[in-house]
């Protein structure tokens, strides 16, 4: 998937043509991913997310840690959060991971599962 905005796109393309014949797939693949996430992240500003959404996101919040910093920072910054995003995205229209199948090939779909496995069994 393409970065939205132009500039970027062709920083990108760059990069991808000045790299290493052994990396250029690696790092097609990376942009790809980080554009699709990039663009799902940006369609929550579709949605007026409230201060219920926020508390809503709160309680969902398994890290109390984390949770309490949120509650500290309050709507005004949590807004901002990756997280809250996703979760507002989730709440109201696609969830992160059907974007991702539905926006990606399938060979970068199945190689974003088999990272995010790994991922998941380090933690």
């Amino acid at each position: 998937m393409e970065h939205p905005v132009e500039h970027i796109r062709l920083i990108q393309k760059k990069a991808v043509e000045q790299a290493p014949e052994r990396l250029k797939e690696f790092l097609a693949r990376t942009y790809r991913l980080g554009n699709a996430s990039f663009i799902y992240h940006q369609s929550s500003k579709e949605f007026e997310a409230d201060e219920s959404d926020y508390q809503q996101w709160l309680l969902s919040i398994e890290d109390k840690g984390f949770q309490k910093q949120m509650k500290e920072e309050g709507f005004e910054k949590g807004k901002a959060i990756l997280a809250f995003k996703r979760f507002v995205n989730e709440k109201y229209n696609i969830g992160y991971d059907a974007f991702l199948k539905e926006h990606l090939s399938k060979e970068d779909y199945e190689y974003h599962r088999s990272v995010g496995g790994r991922l998941k069994e380090r933690t």
